[in-house]
């Protein structure tokens, strides 16, 4: 939910126009040939991993039923929606901001891995389907 707020805010930006730097970065942006919005707010989105991983952590403490304690788990999770985009011959192709966050192909496999689990319910995830 949080990932998708973040998408309506630059949307809504975009269109309303209402911060002038934000709307020149954004064309700048699309004339160096960056002309995939969605490209552009994944790795954009990665700014606010932190603030997501925090907020996921703060959410399970006081209302969710998991019992993990680690906030670095929910960092990694915060990554839901922004590590890879697609397959490509065989192979996920993965958004910038993730690569460089895990640079060793083996983190950032095992980082997938538990988002795929959570989103999927799967029987090593940590959490309970809401």
């Amino acid at each position: 939910m949080l990932h998708e707020m973040v998408h309506a805010y630059l949307v809504y930006s975009f269109k309303t126009g209402i911060d002038g730097t934000f709307n020149s970065s954004l064309q700048q942006y699309s004339l160096n040939g960056g002309n995939d919005l969605d490209f552009f707010h994944h790795n954009w989105m990665a700014k606010y991993i932190d603030a997501i991983g925090y907020s996921l952590a703060e959410w399970n403490r006081r209302i969710g039923n998991s019992i993990i304690n680690d906030r670095n788990y929910y960092d990694e999770i915060a990554w839901g929606g922004l590590s890879a985009r697609a397959f490509q011959n065989g192979q996920l192709v993965w958004f910038e901001a993730f690569e460089s966050k895990f640079p060793d192909q083996y983190k950032r496999t095992e980082v997938h891995q538990k988002i795929e689990n959570e989103n999927k319910g799967y029987y090593d995830s940590k959490g309970k389907p809401c």
